[in-house]
């Protein structure tokens, strides 16, 4: 389901023939931040194939069944030549995580290249990903809960909800580009530097946008100080950077973060009452949100700026952006 708050899952238990096609009863929806809107898709069956690259896994049999990518023979012919399947390249995804650190120092990944599994580097210090490709790092199907704290099988901790988990001190993101991703960067801890990335087609439609900068893991009793700068961040489901906050009344206090000089595009594809950044009832400790570009928002209804300070966020500053084809 999209265009909620946040995306919206469920399981089909049954069907019945209704007015104007099937009706479906579902199992248990997401609780928190999710609602039921049109439109949704549907996944896992085997009757719905019907586009080019959809597949359906039949785990018991041991068999794959996909529609293979074609085209047509001209322009003048509109019927469908798919591909030959044995000459196509069909990739599986065989673990959650393909890069892991826990407790290191200083280990740098350069042009080291990854796909279809998570980075996840856990209390590391001046630890670094530089001038590489991460695609189809995160995936899942079931959203319990549409803040994206527990994805099928998941809690707020685990890697298999990040594309890229940082926590720690000093890290460094640059040169990369993360994409086709349910969740992108997400950065615990304090002084970690992303700059200079391409981070676009993050899908999932949970609060965990492009770069989601998060509350818990404390260094030294902060959290914040990082600095995002000269990134592309593009396409996402919902937000696309994101600050949050665990606790409202007093909020959580960051050190200064700065965010400067970023292309921001075409936000909220799938979901509503958010934006290009988002901040939700924190303290930003003088923040800076400076020199960057913002456009393109697709959502519906709601209320969805480049800025959004939301539950009386403050400690914030803004100059001389540049924002248009959204709200303010």
């Amino acid at each position: 389901n999209v265009g909620g708050w946040g995306a919206t899952s469920a399981m089909v238990t049954n069907s019945f023939p209704a007015e104007g096609g099937q009706k479906l009863l579902l199992g248990k929806v997401t609780e928190r931040f999710g609602y039921s809107v049109t439109p949704c898709f549907i996944s896992g069956a085997r009757g719905a194939l019907d586009h080019e690259k959809e597949f359906f896994l039949d785990g018991a049999a041991g068999r794959l069944y996909l529609m293979p990518p074609g085209k047509a023979d001209s322009i003048y012919d509109a019927a469908w030549h798919p591909a030959d399947p044995s000459g196509l390249a069909v990739y599986a995804k065989k673990r959650i995580t393909v890069i892991e650190m826990y407790g290191v120092t200083n280990v740098i990944f350069d042009r080291v290249n990854t796909m279809m599994g998570g980075i996840y580097m856990s209390n590391v210090t001046h630890c670094a990903l530089l001038n590489s490709r991460h695609r189809y790092s995160s995936h899942f199907t079931m959203i319990m809960d549409s803040a994206g704290e527990f994805a099928q099988g998941g809690t707020p901790h685990d890697p298999e909800n990040s594309g890229v988990y940082i926590s720690g001190e000093g890290c460094r993101i640059e040169g990369c580009e993360i994409a086709y991703s349910a969740t992108g960067v997400r950065l615990l801890g304090i002084d970690h530097i992303i700059r200079n990335n391409v981070i676009t087609d993050i899908y999932g439609g949970t609060y965990f946008g492009n770069i989601y900068i998060n509350h818990q893991t404390l260094v030294r009793g902060e959290r914040g100080g990082h600095l995002v700068e000269r990134n592309t961040l593009a396409r996402a489901s919902r937000d696309q950077i994101v600050m949050t906050t665990g606790s409202i009344n007093p909020p959580d206090v960051y050190k200064k973060c700065r965010i400067l000089h970023n292309e921001l595009a075409d936000c909220m594809m799938n979901t509503e009452d958010g934006g290009a950044m988002y901040w939700f009832a924190l303290d930003g400790g003088g923040t800076e949100v400076a020199y960057n570009w913002v456009h393109g928002e697709w959502g519906g209804y709601n209320f969805n700026p480049a800025l959004y300070a939301d539950n009386n966020c403050l400690n914030y500053r803004y100059h001389h952006n540049v924002i248009w084809d959204i709200d303010l």
